[in-house]
């Protein structure tokens, strides 16, 4: 992937900004990845033709199917698969799963640090039972994710960051 490439250019200032906005202020703003989406589609179609818009709705369509049940159970935000949502239309149905793929390898690697470092993996994995066996009793579906930030919050942005990192330096 040439960094030349306008949706490698794109896909890099919409995550540095996404994750930058997250890490500030806890939220992606809604705008910011309109903006994106409608750079996406302008872009492509000006230089590919409206045929390409098919493209840009299936690389849409598979965050935004993949991760509906991490959103379900409140375990990933609405502006996270969102922007993977918006990511999509710049990469692509299959750069996109790539992208997922590495998003979650990246996210688990910071987070293993976040343990060792923390020491928090009995008290994670504790609450990971906890909530499993609370849904799994009552029925009742409650958000996985505690509100307000927490020490072992991960921004998502920051894996789906480096994610677009790999794709920019043609790691997949």
């Amino acid at each position: 992937m040439a960094i030349r490439d306008p949706n490698v250019c794109s896909a890099l200032f919409l995550t540095v900004g996404a994750a930058w906005m997250d890490l500030r202020s806890t939220k992606v703003d809604n705008g910011w990845l309109l903006f994106w989406l409608g750079v996406s589609v302008a872009a492509q179609a000006a230089r590919a033709g409206p045929e390409i818009l098919l493209q840009i709705l299936s690389g849409m369509a598979v965050p935004l199917l993949l991760l509906f049940p991490f959103f379900y159970f409140r375990m990933l935000g609405a502006a996270d698969i969102k922007l993977l949502a918006v990511l999509g239309s710049f990469l692509g149905r299959k750069a996109i799963l790539s992208c997922l793929f590495y998003t979650f390898l990246c996210a688990a690697v910071l987070s293993l640090f976040t343990f060792i470092f923390d020491g928090g993996i009995k008290k994670r994995i504790r609450y990971l039972a906890g909530w499993l066996q609370q849904y799994l009793e009552t029925g009742q579906r409650r958000p996985y994710l505690r509100s307000g930030l927490r020490e072992e919050s991960l921004h998502m942005t920051v894996p789906m960051l480096m994610a677009v990192l790999l794709w920019a330096g043609g790691w997949y």
